[in-house]
């Protein structure tokens, strides 16, 4: 499936609407108090470091189990 925001040849790149939403992001920490900014951080640290290596490595692992499948 193509994403709306990119094609073929940019697919790694941030698309206009990611950079976008990452502005608004970076625009509203400003307003956040302390205790909201430390709940934030601790959020986005469990997306960075646990989350998204899983993902990463369940696309992968689907993406061999497919290639294998393709070649029986």
């Amino acid at each position: 499936m193509m994403h709306p925001e990119a094609d073929d040849l940019n697919m790694l790149e941030p698309s206009v609407g990611e950079q976008l939403r990452l502005n608004e992001f970076l625009k509203g920490i400003n307003e956040l108090t302390l205790e909201e900014l430390r709940e934030v951080t601790a959020l986005l640290a469990e997306q960075a470091l646990m989350m998204q290596p899983a993902a990463i490595r369940w696309l992968a692992k689907e993406a061999a189990r497919n290639l294998l499948d393709g070649n029986l």
